[in-house]
């Protein structure tokens, strides 16, 4: 049963038509002056250029650079908590699970070897001390995900580990196959792996093994995934399709104007970011637009989304945009100065802070007062 599983290849049909929204023109909304007070509160100025996207643990920002160093900042203070140097390259994104942050870093052998090898490293979040380090299978690049049954690292190399109690090491590798540059993303117990050309499998991460494997069809930009709604995608033509975990067949199938940069599930509520200036608003279940607005510029970064409210900037915006949840109107506009763009997420403090990576530092706003 379980070769034939391996064996399987599905192709995923798209029967039903493309709703597209294209950006005109005249669509660009009137701005009024800013109301809400909103002021920089701060900028701290790392002294090497972050890599990746920053994630907050509890009352400090943590980041990490290419050479291998993770970085944390008060942001009540906007000053260097502390700071680890774990050698190599950072060869992954920074997972946060429970009291531990993972990293995988990557280096050569020394002493003039060629050997490459890669290494997940455990974190202590509070202190920045580094409690573990397992060996891995070499890749250029991993990606790390939570799950239920705990981490799970991804190698483009064409492999995966489960976190688990099983191996002396707490690894349990399978292998993949294809190889990437990879995306994944995980829902309920089904971990989904796609490469940039659309080929994919889907894996039971309690049962371990792979369940189908096939082919979307078409080049692939983004994939997320929400436990109550399924598995969404997008391609590099601005299509975006919610897929079914079960059968792997679209449900519904929405055409942006251009090319969707980022994707963000809450409630029943989806956010979409495009190359064609516009933030979108869909239905969950249907995929219908509740709401579109267009800012001046094309939007890269994905949006930050809060109860009420969501936060956009388009390249060379120079500020951003604060736009109502519900009705998707422009609510403020926050300036963040000459030539400078949002470089990744912007990170939500609560109490309305806000913390701005740009490209060579981080902007702290403040909602009325700073702390």
């Amino acid at each position: 049963m379980f070769l034939m599983a391996m064996a399987m290849h599905i192709h995923l049909s798209a029967p039903f038509a493309f709703t597209t929204y294209l950006a005109e023109p005249q669509d660009q909304p009137i701005i009024g002056e800013i109301d809400d007070p909103y002021r920089i509160c701060g900028i701290y100025a790392p002294e090497t250029p972050i890599s990746g996207d920053l994630i907050l643990n509890s009352d400090s920002l943590i980041f990490a650079d290419h050479g291998g160093t993770i970085s944390a900042v008060d942001t009540g203070s906007r000053t260097l908590a502390w700071k680890a140097e774990l050698g190599g390259n950072t060869a992954s994104n920074l997972l946060r699970t429970g009291d531990h942050i993972y990293v995988v870093t990557n280096s050569t052998g020394g002493n003039g070897s060629d050997t490459k090898t890669s290494h997940l490293r455990e974190i202590n979040p509070a202190t920045g001390l580094p409690s573990k380090s397992v060996s891995l299978s070499y890749a250029d690049r991993f990606y790390l995900l939570t799950s239920d049954v705990g981490p799970v690292i991804i190698g483009d190399a064409g492999f995966i580990y489960l976190m688990t109690s099983d191996s002396p090491e707490g690894l349990l590798r399978k292998d993949l196959p294809f190889n990437g540059p990879l995306q994944s993303a995980i829902s309920e117990d089904v971990l989904w792996v796609l490469n940039a050309s659309g080929v994919f499998a889907t894996i039971s991460l309690s049962e371990r093994k792979i369940l189908t494997q096939g082919s979307l069809g078409k080049e692939i930009r983004a994939i997320t995934a929400n436990a109550s709604h399924g598995v969404f995608v997008a391609d590099n033509s601005g299509g975006i399709s919610k897929i079914s975990s079960s059968d792997g067949k679209s449900s519904w199938n929405f055409k942006a104007g251009a090319a969707v940069t980022g994707i963000h599930i809450s409630k029943d509520e989806i956010f979409l970011t495009s190359l064609d200036n516009f933030v979108y608003k869909l239905s969950a279940g249907s995929g219908d637009v509740v709401w579109r607005r267009r800012v001046p510029n094309r939007i890269a970064i994905p949006a930050s989304v809060a109860e009420t409210s969501i936060y956009v900037s388009g390249i060379g915006d120079e500020e951003i945009f604060l736009i109502d949840r519900a009705r998707g109107t422009i609510l403020n506009r926050l300036p963040l100065g000459a030539n400078m763009n949002v470089a990744s997420p912007i990170i939500l403090l609560g109490n309305g802070g806000l913390a701005v990576p740009v490209s060579s530092s981080i902007i702290f706003y403040g909602e009325g007062v700073c702390n």
